[in-house]
């Protein structure tokens, strides 16, 4: 919930606040961010908060990239469980801006797999 909150208030400052999902979402429209922005801005939270020392379960890895074919890539942001060493997409290009990102395992990113949601969220 905290990137939604970076992207909420910080993207009014730099004239994010509109952004929408994915890129098919909002082509042409000013504002609008892909994956690898996505990415950046999301690893960029993450890593100030680790520098402030809130992240208390989980550190930051350096993000990840999907290929599919030869123009069909994906950025994430990436985070490790400090309890079992698992690691995990932080990925909020698919949600409009101020959407908590999908969360999932990273294996589960790099196959493309469906997140997995709880009921009322």
């Amino acid at each position: 919930r905290i990137i939604a909150l970076f992207e909420e208030h910080l993207g009014k400052q730099a004239g994010t606040d509109g952004d929408l999902a994915f890129n098919r979402a909002g082509a042409g429209l000013e504002g609008q961010l892909d994956c690898i922005a996505e990415s950046i801005n999301t690893d960029t939270y993450l890593r100030l908060l680790q520098e402030h020392q809130l992240l208390r379960w989980h550190r930051v890895e350096a993000r990840e990239v999907r290929r599919r074919w030869i123009f069909m890539s994906h950025w994430t942001a990436v985070i490790r469980d400090m309890g079992d060493g698992a690691l995990y997409a932080v990925d909020s290009w698919p949600l409009d801006n101020g959407f908590p990102p999908h969360i999932q395992t990273l294996s589960a990113w790099r196959a493309n797999e469906p997140v997995k949601t709880h009921a009322g969220e």
